[in-house]
């Protein structure tokens, strides 16, 4: 619920934050829906969807360890990695969900 409630205030006010807030955003979203399919594994009933959620769920935390990663660089303020090294950084979670569907 934490994680919904931030990420709905990072959402309706996108524009006013200053990046480092935009990464929190971003990073609360993915986390919430890792929470999310974490919920759907361990549910009882039968999902009819399970692979795509097998899908979203590998992509998920594949993804949350690096935009972590770019939250903590945002506060920090050491350097602003560049867009290559930032594409880099979710070559795993885009290669684990290609490879899942």
């Amino acid at each position: 619920m934490v994680c919904f409630f931030w990420t709905l205030h990072a959402c309706l006010s996108y524009k006013s934050l200053n990046r480092a807030q935009r990464n929190l955003g971003v990073f609360l979203c993915v986390s919430m829906l890792l929470f999310l399919y974490h919920a759907v594994y361990f549910s009882d009933g039968e999902i009819p969807a399970f692979n795509l959620f097998a899908v979203a769920y590998s992509w998920a935390t594949l993804t949350v360890y690096p935009l972590y990663y770019l939250y903590v660089e945002s506060i920090t303020d050491s350097r602003r990695p560049g867009r290559a090294e930032m594409l880099l950084l979710f070559v795993p979670g885009l290669l684990a969900a290609a490879g899942g569907v």
